[in-house]
């Protein structure tokens, strides 16, 4: 035997080609018998009249690379022949027997290799061309395959896993076999250990089939993270947009950020970079925090803590809005009013001839001294009420109770009054001496102090005796004034209370004082009515409310409301301008007759129209000869009336309590009326 110089196959003796490769191999065979043993078995044949040798051909049977032959060991045969030729005839039976059984043998050989590729008998056949001997080639009909080492049916050239029987090809060259690549096309992938459709390279997340991606490097994948390209965020809680890494508010979808770490969100927070603001209620720009005003757009700032903004307080700095700011305001909590009460007289010495033994006795006040000018701005007479003076007799002491009030300038520590006594007489008026400090003077002069509220001057304790001043014992027109000084301040909480058909009623109110100021210090604009004449003004709305709201309690009717509102007003003190003001006619606006408690007949009809226009009755102002009075438009009703453009306005009177709608005071029946519209 030897090797095939291809492949190393081991080679046949005899055989001419690789059985395995099909390379053609050139043996050396063994030398034929020598002739003279064919002469010798010939005539052994003839003599002993044996078969004939087999046929030359049959001296060496081949089968591809593989030849037999039969030798003779010529020597011994020789040797053993005898004598006599019929001695070699039954060895040569024999020989015969061994050659025929071996000629089958090679026979049954032949036949069982037909067909097989590994057929030793057969010669090169190469059906496909491929240099492969068909008895070798696994792929005889093609040309491009020989081998099938994996016996997978897919020849070694063209399988790509030629020692893999379960992978033959790698579309993608990646080293994976289609069978087992889960992306045979792609070269960079072939597995998907989580199932998701991304191979595990690409995949950042090989064992999540929910996760394949991360774009931001955050370690949260694109599907779940909020944020992918984010690489700082990935959650956002509350969906507003911002991740909960950044988002101060994670829980709150209207807010992320605190500028100002105020604990209020930016988008809430009216002052983002303010950490001392966050709301502006009224929107006016000054956070709640600082606005003494919140809920107010037009004001935020109370200078003088009065409880009226600085921007409508016309004394922003004055916390009682007397007009003076606090720092030269001697009377600072309120707006300071001196009251001057003059009790009662004694008249000491006779101060007329007889038979006029009786003191006509009044009094002159005079007030707001002017220092630049020196003199007194204001002059005012105290007489009765009916305007006469009083009859006084001789040592008697005699009541007078009236008072006058004063508003006092606050920024001076000192009001002034001079306060002189007199009889009148036909011809000139005696002064009364109450002047107990020197007898060059009869009069008085006091000083009072609105910051101690002391007073001071000729007299200090309220009792003004014009005796002491060492002219007792002579008669010259002594007199003994009892009188008050006090300061006080108005109130502008009020409550009023007045009784009116078996019932009693009260109210209260809070007036602004601003309201009151401004008109209080407005110019006096006599018979303008409609000047005076306010429904709309916010104090006569809420009054006007408040007295409608009781009316209905009582189930009081259209026309009867009339006369429950005329009650209020005739409920409020009666008094004459000289003497609850500076003058001797002076028109109150209703806030003043409100507050002040007091006014005359025009200053109780201005009040009493606004509230009935308040309350959508339709009013006008009555004058008739030097009084005032309202009318009320009625369609049908009774009482005493004046026609004015076509309609009937009933008869209201606004001073004398009683007078009810269409009720006249005889001394005005039959009088011609002036009549002034108002709304």
């Amino acid at each position: 035997m030897s090797d095939c110089p291809n492949c190393g196959n081991s080679i046949q003796q005899g055989w001419e080609f690789c059985n395995e490769c099909g390379t053609q191999i050139n043996q050396v065979l063994p030398p034929p018998p020598p002739p003279e043993f064919l002469e010798k078995e010939n005539i052994i044949a003839e003599e002993s009249n044996l078969p004939p040798p087999p046929p030359p051909e049959l001296e060496s049977i081949k089968d591809n690379e593989t030849e037999f032959s039969i030798e003779s060991q010529e020597d011994d045969f020789e040797s053993e022949l005898p004598q006599n030729k019929t001695r070699f005839r039954r060895p040569i039976y024999a020989i015969s027997a061994v050659v025929i059984a071996i000629l089958i043998i090679f026979a049954a050989l032949f036949v069982g290799f037909q067909g097989r590729k590994d057929n030793p008998f057969a010669g090169f056949i190469d059906t496909d061309g491929d240099g492969h001997n068909d008895n070798v080639d696994d792929f005889i009909k093609d040309p491009n395959e020989w081998k099938d080492t994996d016996s997978d049916g897919v020849g070694d050239n063209g399988d790509a896993f030629p020692n893999d029987s379960t992978e033959t090809k790698d579309s993608d060259d990646d080293g994976h076999g289609d069978n087992s690549d889960i992306f045979p096309t792609d070269p960079n992938e072939w597995d998907d250990s989580d199932s998701d459709g991304y191979g595990d390279n690409g995949d950042a997340f090989p064992d999540d089939p929910t996760e394949w991606v991360d774009s931001d490097g955050d370690n949260v994948g694109d599907n779940g993270d909020d944020f992918p390209y984010d690489a700082t965020e990935w959650i956002d809680s509350d969906g507003d947009g911002y991740g909960d890494n950044g988002d101060v508010f994670p829980n709150d979808p209207n807010e992320w950020d605190d500028t100002d770490l105020d604990g209020v969100g930016d988008n809430e927070d009216a002052f983002p970079n303010d950490p001392n603001e966050q709301y502006d209620s009224d929107n006016d720009g000054v956070g709640d925090n600082s606005d003494d005003f919140p809920n107010d757009p037009t004001e935020w700032e109370d200078t003088d803590g009065d409880g009226i903004g600085d921007n409508s307080d016309p004394f922003p700095n004055d916390v009682d809005n007397d007009g003076y700011n606090d720092d030269v305001d001697f009377y600072p909590y309120g707006d300071a009013f001196i009251k001057l009460e003059l009790t009662a007289f004694k008249v000491t010495d006779p101060v007329d001839w007889w038979p006029f033994e009786e003191a006509e006795l009044y009094f002159k006040v005079y007030y707001d001294w002017d220092s630049s000018a020196e003199e007194w701005v204001q002059m005012q007479y105290i007489l009765k009420e009916d305007g006469e003076t009083w009859s006084v007799d001789e040592d008697v002491y005699f009541p007078i109770n009236k008072e006058l009030v004063f508003n006092a300038p606050d920024n001076e520590k000192f009001y002034w009054l001079f306060i002189c006594a007199f009889d009148e007489d036909v011809s000139d008026d005696d002064y009364i001496d109450i002047d107990g400090t020197e007898q060059s003077s009869k009069a008085i002069l006091l000083g009072y102090n609105i910051q101690t509220q002391t007073w001071s001057g000729d007299d200090d304790d309220g009792i003004a005796d014009g005796s002491e001043d060492g002219t007792g014992g002579s008669d010259d027109d002594d007199g003994i004034l009892y009188y008050d000084l006090s300061v006080f301040s108005i109130s502008f909480e009020k409550e009023y209370k007045w009784n009116y058909d078996g019932y009693t009623f009260t109210t209260h109110i809070d007036y602004n004082p601003i309201d009151y100021i401004l008109n209080h210090s407005k110019e006096r604009q006599p018979w303008d009515c409609q000047e005076y004449v306010n429904s709309n003004a916010d104090y006569i709305v809420e009054l006007s409310n408040k007295l409608d709201n009781l009316a209905d309690q009582i189930g009081y009717t259209y026309y009867e409301k009339v006369d429950f509102v005329l009650s209020f007003v005739q409920n409020i003190k009666y008094s004459y301008d000289n003497e609850t003001t500076e003058s001797d006619d002076y028109w109150r606006y209703p806030i003043e007759t409100l507050v002040e408690e007091t006014g005359d007949c025009e200053d109780a009809s201005f009040l009493f129209a606004s509230l009935m226009e308040a309350m959508d009755y339709d009013a006008v102002c009555l004058n008739p000869p030097g009084h005032m009075a309202v009318g009320i438009f009625a369609e049908s009703y009774s009482g005493w009336y004046v026609t004015y453009d076509g309609k009937k306005y009933y008869y209201c009177e606004t001073t004398s309590p009683g007078f009810e709608m269409g009720e006249m005071p005889e001394h005005y029946q039959g009088e011609t009326f002036d009549v002034y519209p108002v709304e």
